[in-house]
Order: structure tokens, then sequence, then C-alpha cells
């Protein structure tokens, strides 16, 4: 093989190897932190639990599941507001769990591992879940 084959197929293989993880990494890894813990779940699962149903989200969701798509998804209000990852984590919770209420209230909601969770929820541990095996 020419000197000059062996090079253009190397950098084809890397990039073909990189450019699925693009995407993968977020700008503002704080505010992922702050988004990805879905507080009323957290009082009543572990983390196990939460993990699994992120799991399960990913497997019904895969064009939604990678970080930066969760992040868009989870920071987009009902008014088109976004959430910054400079707001606190009270009032992040507070947006959050508005947005988990108004789910319910619409018909919003999956069922994952026989639980049913408002969208942004099942959102949340999704994020929560490839935070975590990252």
């Amino acid at each position: 093989m020419k000197r000059r084959h062996f090079i253009f197929y190397t950098v084809i293989s890397t990039a073909a190897v990189s450019i699925p993880f693009l995407n993968c990494s977020s700008p503002d890894p704080e505010l992922d932190k702050k988004l990805a813990m879905p507080e009323t779940l957290a009082q009543t699962y572990d983390e196990k639990t939460i993990m699994e149903i992120g799991q399960a989200y990913g497997k019904t969701y895969p064009d939604e599941y990678s970080i930066s798509d969760l992040e868009k998804l989870l920071t987009k209000t009902e008014t088109g507001k976004s959430i910054a990852g400079s707001e606190s984590t009270e009032m992040i919770n507070s947006t959050l769990n508005a947005m988990v209420k108004k789910d319910f209230q619409t018909g919003d909601t999956v069922v994952l591992n026989g639980w049913i969770l408002s969208k942004t929820e099942a959102r949340q541990c999704a994020l929560f879940t490839l935070i975590k095996t990252k």
C-alpha cells in the first residue's frame, strides 16, 4: 500500500470514529448537573432506579438520548424562554417542577419500567444516566 493511501485511510477512519461523539458533550456541564436530578423522584427512588429509568428512556427515544439534545429539551420552557446555567438550583428546580406539573396536566407522560412519568422527569433521568456513565 502506498504511503499516501495509508495516510488517507487513517484520516478517514479517525474521522468516521470521532464524528458520532462530537454531539455528546455539553457547553455547560454545571447546568447539566442542575437539570439532571429529578427532584421529586430522588425523594422516592434510589440512584439505581433513576438510572434504569434513564436507560429505558434512551432505548425508547434514541433520537433524544444525548447530553446536548436532552439539555436543549430540558432548558426550553413553555414560554419559549430558556433556563440559563447562571440561575440558582432552586430556580431551575422550580421551573422543572412547573414543567412536570404541566406534563401531567396535558398528558405528556411516558411509561418506563412500569412507572408513569412526565416527559420532563424521564428526560431528567436520561440526562442523569448519561452524566453518570460518562
